[in-house]
């Protein structure tokens, strides 16, 4: 299944902020109230807001203030200068301009009735774009995406002037300079100057482009507005040609040059020219990670997340068998091996598929600094990538290796030990 926002506008994750060089985020007060901290724990922002956006961004923090008209959004700077506190709703600055609605109704922890109407403000308060449209979404590559009271979308640029009329259903943002469009319920492809690149006459849903490429559906349909289902996948170039057949019941991104696509409940893989270089066969397979991919035959989906049954092994990018689907569960590689279990013991394999370390143990971990600890009969000990028992496997309880020390516990007593099994003092 696909997910797509058509209107859920402006949501901006609370990462966003996080990940800017100022590294203000939120936090909350013993009286309840919000405000601003530093990475380091620094009080920048004093608390003394009824709410608060998740963390700055550009350089700009949402603030809330309750009166006596209702809550009441607005900005706060670096230098804690407050501005356009006047606000029914507000979502963060993107691209130089944060989106503002007058009208609309906040409802506490449930969020944003979607009423009133919006337009934008620049970083001194000044209303840039007047409010009045009924809908609106960040701007990207200098446009964003408007909703009119009679429900058609088009675009406008950052001084509120309309480049693509409004004349569609709805609208996606622009990405390597193509949008998606809809109209008469079937999704077209503009350029950036509204030139109609892909036709209205044949797909249900075109996502966004990605490298040149872009995933087609024939027939699918939105399950609950954001998730789509049903119909068949392809993949189209910036021309419209069809790269991939519309044939396949899902078709996943491209990573390592390869992405999985499945056909009939079974997956395999295709490559960005279309040919299917892996049949689809597997139950399941995951993403391709330094040129392997784990693979399972025989499984299922218990509850939508978890994977049960079959037998798991490892293929390479050209489909060869480097690890043969006869293992109950594979780990990841860490440090160039991947525990596998079968028949409820564990032991490792290196990236040729050789097995290094019996299957023997009733449990084992990830490698760390060359080691991993094993468990068996109730005792606990250390080898290395070769199988060798380092620490002897006497223990009752032991921890990872970190920076050359392992917790241990022995009996009645705990303490740590170096990498050859020394008890430190």
């Amino acid at each position: 299944m696909k997910t797509k926002s058509l209107f859920i506008f402006l949501l901006v994750s609370a990462l966003s902020g996080r990940t800017l060089s100022q590294g203000l985020v939120y936090f909350q007060s013993d009286n309840g109230k919000y405000g601003y901290k530093d990475a380091q724990g620094k009080i920048v922002i004093q608390p003394k807001y009824d709410g608060s956006g998740e963390a700055f961004s550009e350089g700009m923090g949402r603030i809330i203030l309750n009166t006596k008209n209702g809550p009441k959004f607005g900005f706060v700077n670096m230098a804690g200068k407050e501005m356009a506190l006047r606000y029914d709703y507000a979502y963060d600055f993107i691209e130089g301009l944060a989106a503002v609605n007058t009208g609309g109704k906040f409802i506490d922890s449930l969020g944003f009735d979607g009423g009133g109407l919006w337009g934008f403000i620049d970083k001194n308060g000044n209303e840039i774009i007047p409010t009045k449209y009924k809908r609106v979404k960040s701007f990207q590559d200098g446009l964003s995406v408007i909703t009119t009271s009679n429900n058609k979308c088009g675009y406008i640029n950052k001084e509120g002037k309309v480049i693509i009329p409004f004349k569609y259903d709805s609208a996606w943002n622009y990405n390597e300079g193509m949008a998606t469009v809809f109209l008469n319920e079937k999704a077209g492809v503009i350029d950036n100057t509204g030139k109609e690149i892909i036709p209205f006459n044949k797909y249900s849903f075109i996502l966004d482009f990605k490298d040149g490429l872009a995933e087609v559906n024939i027939g699918g349909r939105f399950k609950n507005d954001s998730t789509i289902v049903e119909g068949k996948w392809g993949i189209i170039n910036k021309s419209g040609v069809e790269i991939v057949p519309v044939k396949y019941d899902d078709i996943g991104d491209f990573k390592e040059g390869l992405a999985k696509v499945m056909l009939n409940n079974k997956y395999g893989f295709i490559d960005k020219s279309g040919k299917e270089v892996i049949p689809s066969r597997y139950s399941i397979i995951l993403a391709f990670k330094d040129g392997l991919a784990e693979v399972n035959i025989g499984g299922r989906f218990k509850n939508d997340s978890t994977f049960v049954d079959g037998k798991w092994g490892i293929i390479n990018k050209s489909g060869a068998e480097i690890a043969p689907l006869k293992y109950d569960d594979i780990g990841d590689f860490k440090e160039g091996l991947a525990w596998v279990k079968q028949n409820n013991k564990y032991g490792f394999i290196d990236k040729s598929g050789k097995e290094v370390v019996p299957v023997k143990y009733d449990d084992v971990s990830d490698f760390k600094e060359g080691l991993t600890w094993v468990k068996l009969n109730n005792k606990y000990g250390f080898i290395d990538k070769s199988g060798n028992e380092i620490v002897p496997v006497k223990y009752d309880d032991v921890s990872d290796y970190t920076n050359g020390k392992a917790q241990v516990k022995l009996g009645e007593r705990s303490f740590s030990i170096d990498k050859s099994g020394r008890e430190l003092k």
